[in-house]
């Protein structure tokens, strides 16, 4: 029997998972409502701030959502599934995304309104389109398990491929637990270690259920016992960078709601922006984007360009990306001198912030000093010792 299927002590990371998606969305969306616009208004509460009441009240969407999520949760108040639904059917008339999620899975599962799965589904794929990273996750689920909605594991591969493109470690981690089960993709171990690494990494940053970043620690290492020494390494390689790209372009704010594909191709616009007008961090942005051909045709003389502008202002990150680009011969002739140059000042960075980032950075530098003669090496010592007195210190 597939790991996935299996129940008890051995069931996998994949049901244990959906188990605590399903608790989370019943405890967390006990009710709610599509309300109409002929429901009347609550009465007044005590326990909401007057002043948040009145904003509700005027229109203020935010106020709205609150006051909402105040009786939902009994905040302050006691727990009142139909003024929740009153306040979440105002938020939601006026495309409050978070609204819409929780109208969803109440009307999905009949949480203080009656069920109703046709208008949750479409509220629910209404709030994904627009990067809800739960209803996203959400909607996989039920394409994976055939709930509500015909079993489509493209679908499903869909919807939790677009939740961990954009950060969300539970999609990660489904994702991870697909691809090596080869459900709804070609199984793959090395896309399994891949985004399974990023969902322990992307956890243990947020913060929340911590018990599940060591579950998918625990995973990926499991994982990683199919894969060679080689393999390993380059798929290490290329979660590290994912993740020092995602470091750099998230806030906490992309935790909570991740932003819409729509909204991609103006996104990079305005990252270029800001990189041609000298910062190191959207410089290396735009290389990566370029290197990865995300949101833009892959190319890897522009990435170059883009990584050398950044790497020249002391951006460690961009530093080791383009000393892989010169080890790898991508978008510049192959030059072990140059790669062993940006590697050696990368690898200064990170000495005291990350040890194991150090110790990968420090294994391709020294692959390419195979390649070099002593005095060679000597002579880019003193290179790197100059160009650290005459730039800005490597971050």
């Amino acid at each position: 029997m597939p790991r996935l299927m299996r129940s008890g002590k051995g069931r996998s990371m994949l049901s244990r998972f959906h188990h605590w998606l399903v608790l989370s969305a019943v405890l967390f969306c006990i009710s709610g409502a599509w309300a109409q616009s002929t429901a009347s208004e609550p009465i007044a509460p005590k326990g909401i701030d007057p002043t948040l009441i009145a904003k509700a009240r005027a229109g203020n969407v935010d106020a709205e959502f609150q006051v909402a999520m105040q009786y939902e949760n009994g905040n302050g108040v006691a727990q009142d599934n139909k003024q929740a639904a009153y306040w979440f059917g105002k938020a939601s008339e006026q495309g409050n995304v978070r609204a819409e999620y929780f109208l969803g899975v109440a009307y999905l599962y009949g949480h203080g309104v009656p069920q109703d799965t046709a208008k949750g589904l479409a509220l629910l794929k209404r709030a994904a389109a627009q990067g809800h990273p739960s209803a996203q996750t959400d909607l996989a689920h039920l394409f994976l398990t055939g709930k509500y909605v015909p079993q489509d594991y493209a679908q499903a591969v869909y919807w939790y491929s677009t939740a961990a493109r954009r950060g969300n470690p539970d999609g990660q981690a489904v994702l991870a637990t697909l691809y090596e089960e080869g459900r709804g993709v070609p199984q793959s171990y090395t896309e399994a270690y891949f985004w399974m690494s990023l969902a322990a990494a992307n956890r243990e940053l947020i913060g929340t259920y911590s018990f599940l970043a060591k579950e998918h620690a625990d995973e990926r290492d499991r994982i990683a016992t199919h894969l060679t020494r080689a393999e390993l390494l380059k798929v290490q390689d290329r979660a590290l960078r994912w993740a020092a790209n995602q470091a750099t372009q998230q806030s906490k704010d992309d935790f909570e709601a991740m932003k819409s594909e729509l909204q991609r191709s103006q996104e990079f616009s305005h990252l270029k922006e800001r990189a041609e007008a000298g910062s190191a961090m959207e410089q290396y942005q735009v290389g990566y984007c370029y290197e990865e051909g995300d949101q833009v045709p892959q190319d890897y003389a522009q990435a170059a360009q883009w990584y050398l502008k950044s790497a020249d202002q002391g951006f460690a990150a961009a530093q080791y990306s383009l000393g892989m680009l010169y080890e790898k011969n991508l978008g510049v002739p192959q030059d072990f001198e140059k790669a062993y140059f940006w590697f050696n000042l990368a690898a200064s960075a990170y000495t005291k912030r990350d040890e194991n980032l150090r110790s990968l950075v420090v294994s391709h530098r020294d692959a390419a000093a195979s390649h070099l003669t002593s005095a060679k090496l000597l002579e880019l010592q003193k290179e790197t010792t100059a160009f650290l007195a005459t730039h800005p210190k490597s971050y």
